[in-house]
């Protein structure tokens, strides 16, 4: 061998060893992955008073959740009664007028739990209560007057 083949030689192997020590030292370590998220129960409670039928008022609580590695689509009991096939849950102006209050919960644990509130009035103000609770714990305990507008998105 020459003295520039065994030079480009000796190149060509410093470099394919640096970079297959690189490829080796850069993988994923057990430190760089993110936690998964923890599933917990959740419940909400949501009730309206002072919603006007003829008013151009508007409500809409909306809620979804997602497990971890199923691919179940019943997640949700509203008053007791089991919502097949549903992983959101939506409540408007019209099933507000007519329930009084609602309670949602979930009938497994989830991993993402996503609730949106979005209120609009235009005459005279209503009342939105909503209580939010994961895991037997109360996060959230709303008691509103909704003169304007009233909107809140939360993810557990």
């Amino acid at each position: 061998m020459t003295k520039v083949s065994l030079f480009r030689w000796k190149s060509l192997m410093l470099t394919t060893a640096f970079a297959g020590a690189m490829l080796a030292f850069s993988g994923c370590g057990g430190k760089d992955d993110p936690a998964l998220p923890t599933s917990r129960n959740f419940k909400l409670t949501v009730s309206a008073t002072g919603l006007s039928a003829t008013d151009y008022d508007g409500a809409t609580i909306a809620v979804a959740g997602s497990l971890l590695s199923s691919t179940e689509s019943t997640l949700w009991k509203v008053n007791g009664q089991v919502r097949n096939n549903e992983k959101g849950i939506s409540f408007t102006k019209a099933e507000l007028l007519a329930g009084g209050t609602f309670v949602l919960e979930s009938i497994r644990p989830l991993a993402v739990i996503d609730v949106t509130v979005s209120c609009t009035n235009f005459n005279e103000p209503f009342n939105l209560k909503i209580k939010t609770e994961v895991d037997g714990q109360v996060k959230e305990n709303i008691d509103q007057a909704v003169t304007n507008s009233f909107e809140k998105h939360w993810q557990y």
